[in-house]
């Protein structure tokens, strides 16, 4: 059984959950290796959902019939149970012999409806839903078709089942890094005056897709002089020699929904030496987090750490976190969170986005930030090929 699986049916166990339903095509991922097309594509809960019976040890997945082709790879640990749609998908038969079509067209939840109906027939029963997926239709509908159901959110337990990467993510997690941070390490090559940011990032895009395996973010940024200190989309502003410049971005792996997330912040020959000296707090902070990682810390810990170096430096600094963790999209940040309120502790195999940012509003910004491996002795920065310094840097 899938080490995922394995995770999220001892969470629901310990939540006393009897049955879940798991309908976000990340999720569905995350414990099937399998994605929903459509499901994918639209983000709407009825055209797939996932079962988890407390007393079976196989998933129940059901989806339409147009997608059945795609899962007959489905190992002994999972059922297909589809649903005809409006696609009108035929058998060679049926063409040849000109069969009269069958209208008895069933819904996703339709499906679902007759494998919880066991539930349903014994009274009242958890049920437990991504509550923070599917939309206000979608749970009306639910409520009404499984009224015995007592309704949990699971949405956090995945989150905290994601938090702790299998081998098999830990290495996925390492393609994915290598393939951004060499693309960052082209990127940076091409750094000098007179060169546009739409001009830096598709050097960044162009080497990850040259590479083959995943894509850039669709949210990758970069910015140079005043840009480096606010969102913004690359633009066809020019570098010039006192600017700043901020990266951040990432990969991901399309439909296999893994994403990651780390940034770069370099100063050109003539930029303020206030920006040099910022930099290198903010770097050495950085650095000293990551330094100071172990099993067991815990994350307000951390923060702590981090963020009284900097106020020893520039005493009214602010920030709400100074990193998070990171798995499946489409978000980037996910729980745990490093903030002062997180008293949670670090566990091994967790991979965490460390970042130290300051953003100064029509002068300059930085985010420096790194993804890391907790292990069992500290932690593996991930993101070690490309440079937080260019050969060219002032340095205090």
């Amino acid at each position: 059984m899938r080490q995922q699986v394995v995770k999220i049916r001892e969470l629901l166990k310990e939540n006393d959950i009897d049955v879940a339903l798991v309908n976000s095509p990340e999720n569905i991922y995350y414990l099937s290796g399998l994605t929903p097309n459509q499901l994918t594509v639209s983000r709407n809960p009825n055209f797939a959902g996932l079962i988890i019976k407390d007393h079976s040890d196989k998933l129940i997945l059901t989806t339409m019939d147009y997608e059945n082709d795609t899962f007959e790879n489905l190992n002994d640990e999972m059922v297909l149970d589809s649903y005809t749609t409006w696609v009108g998908l035929k058998n060679k038969e049926e063409i040849e012999k000109k069969l009269e079509p069958s209208y008895d067209f069933k819904s996703s939840l339709d499906i679902i409806q007759d494998h919880l109906s066991e539930y349903e027939d014994k009274g009242k029963y958890n049920l437990g839903i991504e509550l923070d997926f599917i939309t206000a239709t979608y749970i009306e509908e639910i409520k009404k078709r499984f009224p015995h159901a007592n309704l949990i959110n699971i949405s956090d337990l995945f989150i905290k089942a994601r938090s702790v990467k299998t081998a098999e993510e830990v290495q996925i997690f390492r393609n994915m890094v290598e393939v951004q941070d060499k693309a960052l390490l082209e990127m940076s090559k091409h750094v000098k005056v007179g060169v546009k940011e739409k001009d830096l990032l598709d050097v960044y895009k162009s080497s990850i897709f040259e590479d083959g395996r995943f894509l850039p973010s669709g949210w990758t940024m970069i910015g140079f002089g005043e840009n480096s200190s606010r969102l913004s989309r690359p633009t066809d502003k020019v570098l010039e020699n006192n600017h700043s410049i901020r990266f951040d971005g990432g990969v991901n792996a399309d439909f296999d929904f893994y994403t990651t997330d780390f940034s770069r912040s370099w100063l050109m020959p003539d930029a303020d030496p206030l920006l040099v000296e910022i930099k290198d707090i903010l770097y050495q902070a950085q650095q000293n987090m990551i330094k100071s990682i172990k099993v067991g810390m815990k994350f307000s810990d951390l923060f702590n750490l981090g963020f009284n170096q900097v106020r020893e430096s520039i005493p009214n600094y602010t920030r709400g976190h100074l990193g998070h963790s990171i798995s499946l999209g489409p978000q980037t940040a996910e729980y745990p969170v490093i903030n002062k309120d997180n008293h949670d502790t670090i566990k091994e195999n967790m991979i965490l986005c460390v970042e130290v940012p300051l953003y100064i509003s029509g002068f300059g910004g930085f985010n420096i930030e790194d993804m890391i491996l907790v292990t069992k002795d500290g932690a593996e920065v991930l993101s070690h090929r490309s440079p937080h310094y260019l050969e060219f840097e002032k340095r205090k």
